[in-house]
C-alpha cells in the first residue's frame, strides 16, 4: 500500500505485515506506521480509478480506507453477472451484410479512440459482475476491460433493496433499478434479473 512519508511528503509503498517502522527510499528517513492508525491510501491508484470517477465516489473512498487499498477477493460473493451491447445483434448483422466497409471504418475509428484510454472496452460490449462484501455490507461492481477487470462502483447497503421500473424515452429502453442507498443503485434489463440479484444479496447476508 502507499503512504506519505512524514519527512519529505513523498509516497512510499509499504507492506503492513513487515512491521511498523519503514525507511523512506527518497530521503532515507525512518518513520512509523501504527497498525491501528488511519493510513493514507493512494486514492488515485490505477485499480480504483474507474470507481473513483463515478458520480458518487464517497463510498469508494471509505471502502478503500477500510480494506487498506486491497480488494478482499477471498470474501467477495458474486451476486449477479451481466453484459450489455450498445449495438443490438440484429442491427449488427444487417450492418455487417449491407455496409461492411462502413462498419470496418467505424470499428477502426473506435479501436483507435479506445486505444488512448487507460481502461479499454471490448468494442461496444460491456461485461460486469456484481459482488457483495458481507463484512462491510458493500456492493462492488467489477467491469471487464481489455487490460483487466476493475471496480467501477462501490456502494454500501443502506436501503431495503427496492426495485423500481424506469421508463426510457424514445431512444432509451425501459430498465429496472435495485436501490442500494439514497444515491446509488444497480441497473438491470429485466425485473427478473433485479429480483435474482436481490435474492442472492439477502441470502448472502443471512
Amino acid at each position: 500500500m502507499l503512504v506519505e512519508c512524514p519527512h519529505c511528503a513523498e509516497e512510499v509503498e509499504i507492506e503492513p505485515g513487515n512491521g511498523s517502522v519503514f525507511e523512506c527510499p527518497h530521503c532515507a528517513s525512518d518513520f512509523e506506521v501504527e497498525s491501528n492508525s488511519t493510513i493514507e491510501v493512494d486514492y488515485s491508484d490505477h485499480y480504483w480509478g474507474p470507481a473513483l470517477d463515478a458520480a458518487n465516489p464517497e463510498h469508494c473512498l471509505d471502502y478503500i480506507a477500510r480494506v487498506d487499498g486491497e480488494l478482499p477477493e477471498n470474501r467477495l460473493i458474486e451476486v449477479a453477472v451481466d453484459s450489455h451491447s450498445e449495438i443490438g445483434g440484429a442491427v449488427f448483422m444487417i450492418l455487417s451484410i449491407i455496409a461492411i466497409p462502413v462498419l470496418l471504418i467505424i470499428m477502426l475509428v473506435h479501436v483507435v479512440q479506445n486505444s488512448k484510454r487507460e481502461h479499454q472496452r471490448f468494442l461496444w460490449i460491456t461485461r460486469w459482475r456484481i459482488y457483495l462484501d458481507p463484512t462491510e455490507k458493500a456492493i462492488i461492481t467489477i467491469t471487464d476491460f481489455k487490460n483487466g477487470s476493475y471496480p467501477t462502483q462501490v456502494a454500501y447497503l443502506e436501503r431495503s433493496l427496492g426495485i423500481s421500473k424506469i421508463f426510457g424515452g424514445s431512444d432509451d429502453p425501459t430498465y429496472y433499478t435495485l436501490s442500494l442507498n439514497p444515491k446509488q443503485r444497480l441497473s438491470f434489463d429485466t425485473r427478473k434479473q433485479a429480483e435474482k440479484c436481490r435474492e442472492n444479496i439477502l441470502a448472502a447476508l443471512q
